[in-house]
């Protein structure tokens, strides 16, 4: 049989290893891995992988030349498969509307309000067999659509350690992503630091740009040296490496999506996940959560929670957390993981096969 998983955006590509780790666990699977040439530095870590195909893909008209290409390179390899890491947008969009002949499609959708809000996620639907969505929230949303099952996709390569110089005493609290106001409310935080201080063993990892195109950069270095915590903050620049960003996740305390219920990013995260919450279960972290978003989206994780009026307060009491207790529910077990993706994707183990447990 031949799979393969395809992600010609520039994002997502922290959900790409747990299917491909999965798929690979069967024999007799010849998997191709083809992505966004942007994204190579980012798999260049990924094993199991019998093929990688990277792909350039342009805008305007050339885009349209850039999606026939990727057409015929699906017939010429012949895939019986193929899942769209990302199957929304209006690039999938276009390319669903090919014919593509003998190929089931799979996918994963991120934002499920597409699935009835947007015109070119129709076109996608008639050709996906069966969505994933990356949490229980997220499919119990979905109403009158019975084609979808959830995928956690929390296994990552053994990226190379980096050195981390961390204090004897000091608790690290990780929030992930690129720095946008409109993701994460950093404005909360720093207004609850300037209303109740912060203890100079507690240090927050900004773990995204914040001198991106899109980013609040300017902001998050102002309000740090108006508020005189540097030494609390620690912030990139530009793209971190992979070693440098999972080496920061091990050596957290705990992961803080910072997603605020009465806050733009509360209305973001309405109908999709951060990918802190997935990093957290695959690290082992403690997630640290707003309780109001904690009841609303997050009781499966079962966060450490404060309210927004008492952040620091909360924050301040905080001690190292040095369990492995999180995250012991079998969904979350590579077994159960597998089953339910091969199930759904129409591949058999073959122990399955000849009636054997």
């Amino acid at each position: 049989m031949k799979i393969a998983i395809v992600e010609l955006g520039g994002s997502h590509d922290e959900c790409l290893y747990s299917q491909i780790k999965i798929i690979k666990s069967c024999p007799n699977i010849h998997l191709t891995l083809i992505c966004n040439k942007s994204l190579e530095g980012n798999i260049k870590h990924f094993d199991h992988i019998d093929k990688n195909i990277f792909l350039s893909v342009r805008k305007g008209y050339k885009q349209w030349v850039d999606i026939f290409r990727f057409w015929q390179l699906c017939k010429a390899n012949r895939f019986d498969k193929i899942i769209f890491n990302t199957a929304q947008g209006k690039l999938v969009s276009r390319l669903s509307r090919l014919p593509f002949k003998d190929i089931e499609f799979y996918g994963i959708l991120h934002d499920i309000k597409k699935i009835n809000s947007s015109h070119s996620q129709k076109y996608i639907s008639k050709k996906i067999k069966h969505y994933f969505v990356l949490s229980e929230y997220l499919k119990n949303r979905i109403k009158n659509h019975s084609s979808f099952s959830v995928l956690y996709p929390i296994y990552f390569p053994d990226y190379p350690s980096q050195e981390v110089k961390k204090k004897k005493d000091e608790i690290w609290i990780c929030i992930p992503g690129q720095v946008e106001l409109k993701r994460r409310d950093y404005t909360t935080l720093f207004e609850s630091i300037q209303k109740s201080g912060i203890n100079k063993n507690i240090k927050f990892l900004l773990l995204g740009r914040c001198e991106h195109e899109h980013g609040d950069g300017a902001y998050i270095k102002q309000k740090i040296v108006e508020l005189s915590v540097t030494d609390n903050f620690l912030i990139w620049d530009e793209f971190i490496p992979v070693s440098t960003f999972y080496s920061m996740i091990k050596n957290s305390d705990y992961i803080m999506p910072l997603i605020h219920d009465n806050d733009i990013s509360g209305d973001l995260y309405n109908t999709q996940i951060s990918g802190a919450y997935n990093l957290a279960v695959a690290y082992k972290k403690p997630i640290l959560a707003e309780k109001e978003i904690s009841n609303k989206i997050l009781s499966e994780y079962s966060p450490v929670t404060y309210d927004n009026n008492s952040l620091m307060k909360t924050i301040n009491q905080l001690e190292q957390y040095d369990g492995d207790n999180l995250y012991t529910d079998k969904k979350w077990t590579f077994d159960f993981q597998r089953k339910t993706y091969l199930e759904c994707i129409g591949v058999t183990l073959p122990n399955e096969e000849d009636g054997s447990d």
